[in-house]
């Protein structure tokens, strides 16, 4: 099974971007501690 956080960090920025990342604590994969880890961002749903 794929870890999506360490996909996302691999990812981000380009291809994926905020938005994305978003989308993915919205369904449950990442959570908002993770966005903003990978982001530098605090993540304000």
């Amino acid at each position: 099974m794929i870890n999506v956080y360490e996909r996302a960090k691999e990812l981000y920025p380009d291809p994926w971007n905020k938005a994305m990342l978003k989308r993915l604590v919205r369904n449950g994969s990442l959570t908002g501690e993770q966005y903003e880890e990978i982001t530098g961002e605090e993540y304000d749903g």
